[in-house]
């Protein structure tokens, strides 16, 4: 009798840690719970109500657990979803621009390895900014261009508007900025050749010029406002 009641528990115990090691293989494939809890103000540092924030918390399995909720008059969302990898995550409001952010999911600094236990990724607090759309006046704005390179030791006119160059070697119409390709150094073997080259970059129309900026790359909308007048402009740039 003590043998067979032995051996109904060993057979107890076995299920019981297969049963748990399954109960992890389907946390792990599906995604256990997590929660994005976001602050969301404009550029001027005041709280947005009402703004949708949609989040993406990804998987194994290839599918993401979609989750979504809007910001309350203090700027606050909190969405919950489950996944196992990251979060991506959008905030959208009429009259903004959009704004996108991604974040890894991390387990929890303390007794992390009883996380399966738990089943809970650490929470994701941040602060985003979302960019209010005022005074838009119209832009071209080129991304992905790609055109014949010109002859080095040239200065060419480039036409901003069409992204060309001027004839002869395009369809340009507009001296907007001239460009110069200088050939610095040139080296290599057959199989291994490489080749740096210095582009140049002047305006030739009086007043014009070139700001550089910092781009915003958690908004669609990159720049600045305005131009910053207390800045010199470029006028030659290499």
């Amino acid at each position: 009798m003590k043998g067979l009641i032995s051996v109904v528990t060993t057979l107890l115990a076995c299920c019981l840690s297969a049963l748990t090691r399954l109960e992890r293989y389907e946390k792990y494939y599906h995604g256990a719970p997590a929660t994005l809890e976001l602050t969301v103000k404009d550029d001027r540092g005041q709280p947005v109500e009402g703004v949708h924030v949609q989040a993406y918390f990804w998987r194994p399995s290839g599918v993401a657990d979609e989750e979504d909720d809007k910001s309350n008059a203090e700027g606050k969302a909190k969405v919950v979803g489950e996944g196992y990898t990251d979060v991506f995550y959008s905030l959208n409001k009429e009259g903004y621009y959009e704004t996108k952010g991604h974040a890894n999911l991390e387990m929890p600094e303390s007794d992390p390895e009883y996380f399966w236990e738990r089943a809970r990724w650490a929470p994701i607090i941040r602060t985003e900014v979302l960019k209010k759309k005022r005074n838009p006046i119209a832009g071209i704005e080129w991304f992905g261009v790609r055109i014949k390179t010109p002859p080095f030791n040239s200065p060419i006119g480039l036409d901003l508007e069409k992204m060309d160059w001027l004839p002869p070697y395009g369809n340009g119409e507009n001296n907007d900025v001239r460009v110069t390709l200088t050939p610095v150094a040139v080296g290599g073997g057959v199989n291994a050749g490489y080749n740096i080259t210095r582009v140049t970059f002047d305006f030739p129309r009086l007043g014009d010029g070139m700001q550089l900026c910092t781009a915003d790359t958690f908004s669609t909308f990159k720049t600045a406002y305005t131009v910053d007048l207390s800045r010199p402009f470029e006028r030659y740039l290499f």
